[in-house]
């Protein structure tokens, strides 16, 4: 109870990235909004186009982006403590000359993990919640939440709140490792430490459009919503095509890609070609996008039918609230 007591919310500046003549805006860790801006960074780099969606070797190269990316994960924690080391290594991912570093490396093949050089070793989170808002005024909201795994500590106060166990996102040297990696210094368990999560609320702007977007999925919540982001903003495809679109992902360990049903048979043939083990994307920890989109005179809407959401008008009336 000491704890909950002395809990407090903290208000922490964004981070962003130019892109596409705009900017990607998230959240600082111990949020993934880094390792987001990191892989936006990689993906601007390819210089795609909108043909470049049906191209087989975007996918391929969209891979390795992920691979190194996720390398990144590691090295994340709560900014409070050990600061210094955090805070230096956040400036850094978030980079567009550390990007370019990191493109130098991707190549027409598919690497072994040590390739990607990961330091430490990577933490499964679970089950989120995510909002996305945009109102006539074009200020817009990007809000996740989370207890983590289903109904988190599968505790219920007395009033109908569920308990999280977000703890369990912490790293703990105390677990055998299952990649050879030593767990993360900056994610090890301290009291008044809040724990490295995936979650990344984002806001894409530029001259014509405003999108509000993020997602629920652990770890998979990074790659979908780069995805996305990519989809709208360099493959120019409208938001609800950009969100059902079948999606890949793969976060370096375990070694292989997952695919959604309806990726197209010459992209999984290309990336088996270049060295891609490909699995059947996960049943339980999939990505869901819910995002909305503002142009300068319509908005779009669109929450991702994998969870069976709908988007929704809300109209509001000018009330005397008194």
């Amino acid at each position: 109870m000491e704890d909950l007591q002395q809990y407090k919310v903290i208000e922490r500046d964004i981070i962003q990235t130019e892109f596409n003549g705009g900017y990607v805006s998230t959240t600082q860790a111990p949020s993934s909004g880094p390792i987001l801006l990191l892989l936006i960074n990689l993906l601007e780099g390819f210089n795609w186009t909108p043909a470049s969606v049906s191209d087989p070797k975007t996918y391929h190269q969209m891979i390795e982006a992920f691979k190194f990316a996720f390398a990144h994960l590691g090295d994340l924690g709560d900014p409070t403590f050990n600061s210094t080391a955090v805070n230096n290594k956040l400036l850094q991912i978030i980079s567009k000359e550390y990007a370019n570093t990191l493109h130098s490396k991707i190549d027409n093949q598919s690497h072994p993990a040590e390739y990607y050089s990961a330091k430490y070793e990577p933490v499964e989170n679970g089950g989120t919640t995510h909002i996305s808002v945009v109102d006539a005024d074009d200020l817009a909201v990007s809000l996740t939440t989370s207890v983590n795994l289903w109904f988190g500590a599968q505790i219920m106060t007395s009033s109908g709140i569920i308990l999280n166990n977000s703890m369990a996102d912490f790293s703990n040297p105390s677990l055998p490792s299952l990649y050879n990696l030593p767990p993360n210094p900056n994610n090890l368990l301290i009291a008044g430490k809040r724990p490295l999560s995936s979650m990344a609320p984002t806001i894409v702007s530029n001259k014509n459009k405003i999108m509000a977007i993020g997602a629920s999925g652990g770890s998979r919540i990074i790659s979908g919503v780069a995805e996305v982001i990519a989809n709208v903003m360099l493959f120019d495809l409208n938001l609800t095509p950009a969100i059902d679109k079948p999606r890949l992902h793969h976060q370096l360990y375990p070694e292989f890609t997952e695919c959604e049903d309806g990726v197209p048979e010459d992209v999984l043939s290309y990336l088996k070609s270049k060295g891609e083990d490909i699995q059947p994307y996960s049943k339980i920890f999939i990505s869901i996008i819910q995002a909305v989109m503002k142009t300068s005179d319509k908005i779009y809407a669109h929450s991702d039918f994998r969870k069976g959401g709908k988007a929704a008008i809300c109209a509001i009336r000018d009330y005397n609230i008194r």
